[in-house]
């Protein structure tokens, strides 16, 4: 009996370092034209992601990207509505898992 409870721990130990760690091995931007699809339904501007983006769990969850530009309305002053050398998002892990950002 203790070894089947000793293997299930190791066993849920295991899912929930791959669940942490994981993310930091995808290569996220390849996800990029996804993003920039939603962005556009989202806003109905362009939006130009140079840089990299990253996502982190450990030890708070993070989401960086690197280079970002937000297109303007057509007929606007300014080309870009925004521009971002880089934007690094935290999140408290806390909060989050109560569905509270």
């Amino acid at each position: 009996m203790r070894k089947l409870l000793f293997s299930l721990i190791a066993l849920v130990a295991l899912l929930l370092a791959a669940v942490l760690i994981g993310p930091s091995f995808i290569d996220w931007n390849k996800y990029k034209p996804e993003i920039l699809a939603q962005v556009k339904a989202a806003t109905g501007r362009d939006m130009t992601i140079k840089g990299d983006i990253g996502l982190s769990l450990l030890p708070v969850p993070t989401l960086s990207v690197h280079d970002v530009t937000l297109a303007n309305l057509p007929g606007a002053h300014d080309p870009n509505m925004a521009s971002l050398k880089a934007l690094d998002v935290r999140v408290a892990l806390g909060p989050l898992l109560d569905g509270k950002i």
